[in-house]
């Protein structure tokens, strides 16, 4: 294996057989000795000054994680921290393929992560906070997303200061890039659950989302009402209080989400009881526009097309 003052065509003909590797990791999962491997050559290699070894060694790490086992795990987390926190978009981009490839894993368990949850948390918040470009913004948006997931609430809640941090400015980067942003709201959906009677603390990052995406005249509105519903839903969940009375900033996010009736009663089991939770004194100004006479008006159509299936559902 090349060490770091090796030759660039030593680095290359190494980083081309890993490559290899693992684009057939499915056909020679039962020939390679992948612990030995492992130790051998991918960990010295993410810790490498040699950027591209230390990417592919996290892309074959991604790539052969059915063969790692829990004792391999337990020494790949913390060396994806360093190569998540590099300057390298590249590295850290690949880093973070291979952190969501584990912990969507079956063979994950919280136990073994958890030490190194707090240090792959922070590259992540920093990688992320760093980036200007949305496509790798949205693959960090979803190592953090599954990172969120796989914690434990009492886990994941300290962190969710540092990550709600980075949420803003990915949201005001992505305008006209309603994926991205479907991502933003998913992970932010997981961070309020987490911090649950404490998702007050949310409330700054929550609420300003919730005005653009439960406007019916919002751009983005058509592809992000559903998802802009189900966050808040979780938000009103989490809000201390048999009530919202804790929470009083979501009540006009309540009123926009009673608008949203005037657009299709596909919302109203949605709308409905939530709004009713939130806004007990208004609930008769939740209706649909023309619920008495049973449709839109003739010429009117059916309002815009159905949102996109919201992409963080809760477990």
């Amino acid at each position: 294996a090349p060490q770091a003052g090796d030759a660039s065509a030593a680095v290359l003909d190494a980083e081309a057989a890993a490559a290899a590797a693992s684009v057939t990791a499915y056909d020679l999962h039962d020939y390679v000795d992948f612990p030995a491997w492992l130790a051998r050559d991918l960990l010295p290699w993410l810790g490498s000054p040699q950027r591209a070894l230390a990417r592919r060694a996290a892309l074959a790490v991604a790539c052969w994680v059915p063969r790692a086992s829990r004792a391999d795990r337990a020494t790949i987390y913390p060396a994806l921290a360093p190569a998540l926190a590099s300057r390298d978009a590249a590295v850290a981009l690949a880093a973070a393929a291979a952190l969501t490839a584990l912990v969507d894993d079956w063979g994950f368990e919280e136990p073994d992560f958890a030490p190194h949850a707090p240090s792959i948390i922070r590259a992540l918040a920093g990688a992320l906070g760093a980036t200007r470009d949305l496509e790798s913004a949205a693959r960090l948006v979803a190592g953090v997303d599954a990172v969120v997931r796989a914690l434990p609430p009492d886990a994941a809640a300290p962190h969710a200061p540092a990550l709600l941090a980075t949420l803003p400015p990915l949201w005001d980067a992505a305008a006209g890039a309603p994926l991205v942003r479907s991502a933003a709201i998913s992970t932010l959906a997981r961070l309020v659950n987490a911090l649950g009677p404490d998702s007050a603390a949310a409330h700054a990052v929550v609420v300003p989302i919730l005005g653009a995406t439960l406007d019916p005249a919002a751009p983005d509105a058509a592809v992000l009402l559903e998802d802009g519903l189900a966050l808040w839903v979780v938000a009103l969940r989490n809000a201390a209080g048999p009530q919202v009375g804790g929470a009083p900033s979501l009540l006009a996010a309540a009123r926009a989400a009673g608008a949203a009736l005037a657009l299709s009663t596909e919302h109203v089991p949605v709308v409905a009881p939530n709004y009713q939770q939130a806004a007990p004194g208004e609930q008769g100004q939740a209706r649909h526009g023309s619920a008495g006479r049973g449709g839109p008006e003739r010429g009117q159509g059916g309002g815009p097309p159905r949102g996109r299936a919201a992409q963080g559902r809760q477990r």
